[in-house]
């Protein structure tokens, strides 16, 4: 039989080895350690769940961004119940489009959502664009003051679609230290978004833009280029909120001269545009989007 006559002396040890593990489970946290069991951790809100889908804010960090101090990441985490959808930032024929606010949050410069390459849907008899399935929309968190950590508080406006569309309002708050937390890698994500592309490597893309009045009813025609040897094609148009422009509908493909890719060309239908000539000018944001990358164009009818 053992006996212990200094009990202190038998503690030691064990208070020793606790304190320890205590303290690498803290360095872990706010160190921002690059190892892989704690990247695959995930530190975040917890889930708040609503009729259709499940939302939380994570903290998230972009590698290229790590030694940037007033540059931080977190993500919109939506998990769309079975059959559900949500809407893109400019949702379509149908649908509505999600909005943010950021206003109560503290130490917050800004705010930006990046917004993967979305999908059409048809919708009875009408397209939206959207998501499926579990959704991650990455957010660049910007400080106000670098030295201190940022407290996000989200009031979340999103439409969610199953049988029926029900708009969802939800609060969620979460805060970032000033350390990067290695726990959500946004770059395979990211490598989704739409790049916005300069003038000068916009033209590799955009080959026309002009407006044809055409015998039975005016349309915007938009030829555009997708990388080689890409499939999976689609194009979208943004335009001011006081234009009503439906979805681009592809027309016509042409071959390529010299090994150079297809071009397509996509009507958009100017029927409720009363005054055509408005239109010229305005800033329209064309979106490409294809399997081997996909690009964001500002431009204008000339």
């Amino acid at each position: 039989m053992m006996i212990i006559r200094d009990k202190k002396k038998f503690w030691l040890p064990i208070l020793a080895a606790v304190l320890v593990g205590l303290g690498l489970v803290l360095y872990a946290f706010f160190s921002g350690g690059s190892s892989a069991s704690h990247a695959d951790t995930v530190i975040a809100t917890r889930w708040e769940k609503t009729h259709s889908a499940n939302f939380r804010i994570a903290a998230a960090f972009l590698p290229k961004d790590l030694l940037k101090k007033d540059i931080r990441w977190a993500a919109l985490q939506i998990d769309l119940f079975s059959g559900g959808k949500t809407y893109w930032r400019s949702p379509g024929e149908a649908g509505v489009p999600p909005s943010f606010d950021w206003s109560k949050s503290k130490n917050l410069k800004e705010a930006k959502i990046l917004w993967p390459a979305p999908h059409r849907f048809k919708e009875a008899d009408s397209t939206a664009i959207g998501y499926k399935g579990m959704v991650m929309l990455p957010i660049r968190v910007t400080a106000k003051n670098p030295a201190l950590p940022v407290e996000l508080q989200l009031g979340l406006f999103i439409g969610i679609c199953t049988e029926i569309c029900i708009p969802v309002q939800q609060k969620l708050a979460f805060t970032l230290p000033v350390k990067h937390i290695q726990s959500l890698n946004l770059e395979g994500v990211v490598k989704t978004v739409p790049a916005m592309l300069d003038s000068q490597n916009a033209a590799s893309y955009l080959k026309s833009l002009k407006i044809i009045k055409g015998d039975k009813k005016p349309y915007l025609q938009v030829g555009v280029q997708f990388p080689k040897g890409s499939s999976e094609h689609d194009l979208l148009l943004e335009a001011p909120e006081e234009f009503y422009i439906p979805l681009p509908r592809l027309m016509r493909s042409e071959p390529g001269k010299a090994g150079s890719p297809e071009t397509s060309f996509y009507a958009i239908d100017l029927s409720d545009v009363e005054k055509l000539e408005t239109l010229r000018g305005k800033p329209l944001r064309l979106t490409l989007i294809s399997d081997k990358g996909s690009f964001d164009i500002k431009a204008s009818v000339k």
